[in-house]
């Protein structure tokens, strides 16, 4: 499953593509079950499970801008960072949109997207609210042709 959103912010507009994994046996996970989830999740999440993979910006946009990504340790490709268990597609999309937000507004803002969320205990409708209003950043365009 492909997914496309343009986050727009008062510095311009950015595009972000990912492609939702769907992953039946822990074998298959691009981020490392002991270096990635045991570390960050505290434990490997079941199966099954979904790790969303960036499209867009490519690798040269994540070294200009620091934001939560991990490579594959198959592909070496960037994966977006969500340590827990993510159990269908649709939370996938979800946590995707509050990560654009979330990337954006540290590019933008300078605000960390972990530190959001918390303030938002977690809800993405939330964060999404809260970034809009504080900030303008917004989702303006999904899946765009």
């Amino acid at each position: 499953m492909k997914i496309t959103l343009v986050v727009g912010s008062r510095n311009g507009q950015y595009t972000f593509s990912a492609h939702i994994h769907e992953l039946k046996d822990s074998k298959q996970f691009h981020l490392d079950p002991s270096s990635f989830y045991l570390e960050w999740g505290k434990k490997v999440p079941d199966v099954p499970h979904h790790e969303v993979e960036i499209l867009e910006p490519g690798a040269d946009f994540f070294e200009r801008h620091l934001a939560h990504v991990h490579k594959s340790r198959i592909t070496g490709n960037l994966f977006m960072c969500y340590p827990l268990r993510i159990e269908t597609p649709e939370k996938a999309e979800e946590l995707f949109r509050t990560w654009c937000l979330g990337t954006v507004s540290g590019i933008v803002e300078s605000v960390d997207l972990n530190t959001i969320f918390a303030e938002c205990e977690s809800d993405p409708e939330k964060v999404e609210q809260i970034l809009q209003e504080r900030y303008g950043i917004t989702i303006i365009q999904e899946n765009p042709a």
